[in-house]
């Protein structure tokens, strides 16, 4: 993904906090939470589908690319429903 389409879709969420997600233990998705009970909204690539990284190394590279730092780690539960809160989270930097 280009640069300039990634800057554009989070300037879309200036006061979002910006999310590496772990829904199913088949990858990680760039998010950003857009309130506060943990509603996130999802990158997506080209196609309409969620752009997933196989690991978490390959998802920080991708945001050291576009210059982002720091973004917080959040790994659902997969056995519960991801809207339940049922997450760990925690701040990571690279």
């Amino acid at each position: 993904m280009e640069h300039g389409r990634f800057r554009n879709w989070l300037s879309h969420y200036p006061d979002a906090g910006l999310l590496i997600a772990c829904l199913d233990g088949s990858g990680y998705q760039l998010c950003v939470e857009v309130d506060g009970d943990g509603e996130m909204l999802c990158l997506t690539d080209s196609e309409g589908g969620r752009l997933t990284f196989v690991s978490l190394e390959q998802a920080e590279g991708f945001l050291r690319a576009h210059q982002v730092h720091q973004a917080k780690l959040r790994i659902y539960d997969a056995q519960q429903d991801e809207n339940e809160g049922n997450w760990q989270e925690m701040v990571i930097k690279f």
